[in-house]
């Protein structure tokens, strides 16, 4: 029987600063942006899928190829595909601009995009989620000065000016 690692880890970024236009002028502006994350690879996911429920693995993979080709087939016809506490897609047309509506034609559109809308337990995760300072040089995760600990948001940890992403003092 293979084990199986389930890790509870935050979500890393690292703080990157680029120029924006704001009302009209160019400023340099810092802001959060995600790391590379690890792949949950889909043998993974199979394998743990099959040890929570009565589903064998070999039924489980069924089920994946079945549903995307399913939804393949759906989305391609125009329709939103709910599934339940998952979520829903849908495509949305995307095309070139033109200045007048009589001068647009069918070679304008570009490849739809795919819209994902998370389900009730997605949403409720993501707000579970705590944060963790990549520190790029050092290649680890930054330390709270106040712990010594991994800084991470959402536990409000004094010292550590990420820990509270979203919220003002």
């Amino acid at each position: 029987m293979n084990r199986i690692n389930i890790c509870i880890m935050a979500l890393t970024y690292k703080i990157v600063t680029r120029k924006a236009k704001l009302k009209g002028e160019e400023k340099m502006l810092s802001y959060a942006l995600a790391t590379k994350q690890n792949v949950c690879a889909l043998e993974e996911t199979i394998a743990l899928v099959e040890k929570i429920s009565a589903i064998s693995s070999g039924d489980v993979k069924s089920v994946l190829d079945t549903l995307s080709d399913v939804m393949a087939r759906q989305l391609a016809a125009g329709r939103i595909v709910d599934l339940g506490d998952l979520g829903r897609f849908r495509l949305s047309a995307r095309s070139k601009a033109c200045e007048k509506a009589d001068d647009f034609n069918r070679t304008m559109l570009q490849v739809p995009r795919t819209i994902y809308v998370p389900g009730k337990q997605i949403k409720q995760a993501a707000k579970r989620t705590s944060y963790m300072l990549y520190d790029a040089q050092r290649n680890s995760l930054a330390k709270n000065p106040a712990t010594g600990d991994p800084a991470t948001g959402g536990n409000s940890q004094e010292g550590d000016p990420t820990s509270n992403p979203g919220g003002g003092n």
